[in-house]
């Protein structure tokens, strides 16, 4: 095969991978939006969607390049820059819908439009400065991907740990562990493909293989992530079944019960004076839900999100389980009726009267 034949199979095996692998994330996000799963009542989460836009932009590169028939030298172009920054973004705006993202991409899901824009207008700041070194500096080689190898590197740096810790919680520690590697294997694909002198592969078309096989590890991984999405939604507790009571000042601390399906006694739970005051506030929404917000509290305004993984850890629990999301907003799962505040005895102490009484909303 000479190096066109081989570049034309290269660029075309991409632009087919790639392409179905995005088109079957997005078809597992539809089926499970579609299906409203009203037993456990989730609200839209559109991180396989941007996942899925991301890879796609891997498979639109592959296509334009066997079109054009381009080979590797030709990758060093416009096109490739503002694609594989635009990849990156997309990766970044993926992380703010994830269960177990970092916090601070959290704020995203709300006021999407312009946050989302702020991203996109980022990553073209970015393509710019890569443009700068192609066009005006001249350096027209490989080195000039360096400013797009910082963000491509610490995207998949983040991208891998939020992997790791999603397969953690949801019980599949082997793919946690795969994550990792197939992480691992982009980055140092990416690297080798701007230093050559630091393959190990002496074959004239190894780096390309290398950077195909590491892409394809992470969109299996990718493909398990859905998997998982779609068993720890389907084993979410009947929400019907949920029950939280207020006790109060116990011994110096400050106690609930908490119960799930098929959990036999009602021990009493600890909770620090905060985090008992904010699971007080979200059960108030709650209660009062049928009148007014619906129960949804907005995390970009309280700053509570930090908050809720530490309460579903007292709780013996996890964030997706006590809690539902819409777009920023986050609001208990347990039914209005299966909360007992104890007004009673929160009554006694002012600042739970208050808060009982729905003034701090």
């Amino acid at each position: 095969m000479n190096r066109e034949s081989f570049y034309q199979f290269y660029y075309l095996s991409q632009a087919i991978i790639y392409f179905f692998s995005a088109l079957l994330l997005f078809s597992l996000w539809e089926k499970i939006e579609k299906s409203g799963n009203k037993r456990i009542n989730i609200g839209h989460d559109f991180g396989l969607v941007w996942l899925a836009m991301a890879i796609g932009i891997w498979g639109f590169v592959g296509l334009i390049m066997y079109y054009r028939g381009m080979t590797n030298e030709d990758s060093i172009s416009p096109l490739m820059i503002f694609a594989s920054t635009l990849n990156s973004t997309f990766f970044w705006i993926a992380l703010a819908y994830f269960d177990y993202g970092p916090l601070e991409l959290k704020v995203i899901q709300k006021h999407w439009r312009w946050r989302i824009g702020g991203f996109l207008l980022l990553g073209l700041i970015i393509a710019g400065v890569t443009g700068l070194l192609y066009f005006v500096m001249g350096i027209k080689t490989l080195e000039a991907y360096i400013p797009d190898l910082v963000l491509s590197t610490i995207t998949a740096a983040i991208m891998g740990s939020v992997l790791f810790k999603t397969f953690t919680h949801r019980g599949f520690t082997i793919t946690a562990y795969l994550a990792i590697l197939a992480t691992l294997l982009l980055i140092y694909s990416q690297v080798v493909k701007i230093w050559p002198v630091l393959s190990p592969w002496q074959t004239e078309y190894g780096d390309e293989i290398f950077l195909l096989t590491s892409k394809l590890a992470i969109i299996a991984v990718f493909l398990a992530l859905a998997t998982s999405w779609t068993y720890e939604r389907g084993h979410l507790p009947n929400p019907s079944q949920m029950m939280l009571t207020f006790i109060g000042l116990e011994k110096s601390k400050w106690n609930i019960q908490f119960t799930l399906p098929h959990q036999f006694g009602k021990e009493a739970i600890s909770l620090t004076e905060n985090r008992f005051e904010v699971l007080l506030k979200f059960a108030v929404a709650k209660k009062r839900s049928i009148e007014e917000s619906g129960g949804w509290l907005d995390i970009d305004q309280f700053g509570y999100y930090p908050m809720l993984g530490r309460i579903a850890k007292d709780l013996h629990t996890n964030v997706v389980t006590l809690f539902e999301n819409s777009r920023g907003f986050y609001r208990l799962r347990i039914p209005a009726e299966n909360i007992d505040l104890n007004k009673e005895v929160l009554d006694r102490f002012p600042t739970y009267k208050n808060i009982i009484a729905g003034k701090w909303l």
